[in-house]
């Protein structure tokens, strides 16, 4: 909290009861902070939302707004992931949000549409935003628990629900018995959506008309590559859609950053509306290239029909005797395994193929796979530079940020406390 707060410096912050509680001490601590103004409820050592409020009138004439330069005054600060270091400040300009809010729809916007990604997360905001612009009712649970939430889903008969793959995984795999007959969209984001997690989905949401899935990033604003509900028999099993209008996309060879044709693998890099005015305190240079391009550090690639497919993070493959081993297609594999809950792929040294992956599993609950069988599964279906040859470490979660996103320094953290035992 105190990280990303010293990138911005607030002069007044607005808190939820609960975000109070947990970092009082902390805001209280930042001298930049002059108000910390609380809703909902009252607390000592701070301004109530309802006392600023309750005797305050406007004279509507001789109001007059602060002038906002569009295209370069920044509307928003949102922060990266942070799943391969500490989090940057985005700056989205007021451009960037009309761009994506005027965008068609991925979803039927007359429809209820249930939320549950965090309002600080571009996918949360952006993705609300959005509905409420379009006039689309939303429902927004602030806490992922399986049963909550299909209980929630059946009680409200929610047509339309916006997940991370992970909270698709749990409701699929979740035994109880709820009637989710209403569900006939679902769109997926902010991490890879596996083929056979797609087929559970088919499974235990009998009324699905598509599963749309769709490729973004804070830095883009939101999803600038992505299916939608008028181009759902054009969407692909394992891809994520296609460029949206106002923005360019091209692939890359990694190492020269030159252009690449249909079919093979390179760095996704994009530019246009949607794109971020930049990191707070950072030069552009480090992140854009010389034609204004984004470098988004995913590698991925389009097939014929101009449809995109995420390979993995350019810094997360694993190198193995000159090979390319990408954890997302190991942890694939492994979520196909009956006993296997979730799962989760690193890269450790190893001596002669200077890194091996090593898989960390959540088995299903009351199975009892072993390393061997999950070694022997994945050695089954994949080729030799991708086998578990770093070993299986089984845990009780795979740590993730609340957008999906596995964390794999946490993972690496993991593995260094393991070796110092």
């Amino acid at each position: 909290m105190k990280h990303v707060l010293d990138i911005s410096k607030p002069k007044y912050m607005f808190c939820s009861p609960l975000a109070y509680k947990s970092h009082e001490k902390t805001f209280h601590a930042l001298p930049y902070i002059k108000d910390i103004i609380t809703i909902s409820e009252r607390f000592p050592n701070s301004v109530y939302f309802d006392d600023l409020v309750k005797d305050c009138s406007v004279n509507y004439e001789l109001f007059e707004p602060i002038g906002v330069d569009g295209q370069t005054d920044t509307a928003f600060v949102l922060y990266s992931s942070g799943t391969t270091g500490m989090p940057k400040g985005v700056m989205l300009t007021h451009l960037n949000i009309i761009a994506t809010c005027n965008l068609k729809q991925s979803t039927d916007s007359n429809e209820l549409t249930m939320f549950i990604t965090p309002w600080y997360h571009t996918m949360g905001l952006l993705g609300v935003m959005r509905c409420l612009r379009n006039a689309g009712p939303v429902v927004y649970i602030p806490k992922f628990e399986t049963n909550l939430y299909l209980r929630t889903v059946e009680r409200y008969k929610i047509p339309q629900l916006v997940v991370a793959p992970p909270v698709l995984i749990a409701i699929t795999k979740c035994k109880a018995e709820y009637d989710v007959s209403s569900v006939n969209i679902i769109y997926s984001g902010a991490a890879p959506l596996r083929v056979a997690t797609i087929k559970e989905a088919r499974q235990r949401f009998k009324n699905i008309k598509a599963i749309l899935q769709g490729y973004g990033m804070t830095e883009a604003t939101l999803a600038f590559i992505r299916d939608t509900v008028d181009m759902a028999h054009l969407s692909k099993a394992g891809g994520v859609g296609f460029v949206v209008k106002g923005c360019v996309v091209k692939v890359v060879d990694v190492d020269t950053g030159t252009p690449l044709g249909p079919n093979k693998p390179g760095e996704i890099r994009m530019k246009g509306s949607m794109a971020m005015k930049g990191y707070i305190g950072k030069e552009l240079k480090e992140d854009f290239d010389e034609e204004g391009f984004y470098k988004t550090g995913d590698i991925g690639y389009y097939d014929d029909d101009k449809c995109f497919f995420i390979v993995d993070r350019l810094k997360e493959l694993i190198k193995y005797k000159g090979y390319q081993v990408p954890p997302a297609e190991i942890e694939a594999v492994l979520l196909q395994h009956p006993g296997v809950l979730d799962s989760g792929v690193i890269g450790v040294p190893h001596e002669a193929g200077g890194e091996v992956p090593r898989a960390f599993v959540v088995r299903q609950p009351g199975a009892t796979v072993s390393e061997e069988e999950i070694c022997s599964f994945v050695a089954s279906k994949l080729s030799n530079p991708k086998h578990l040859r770093g070993g299986v470490k089984f845990v009780n979660e795979i740590p993730k940020n609340p957008s999906g996103k596995i964390l794999r320094k946490r993972l690496r953290e993991m593995t260094q406390l393991k070796s110092k035992i």
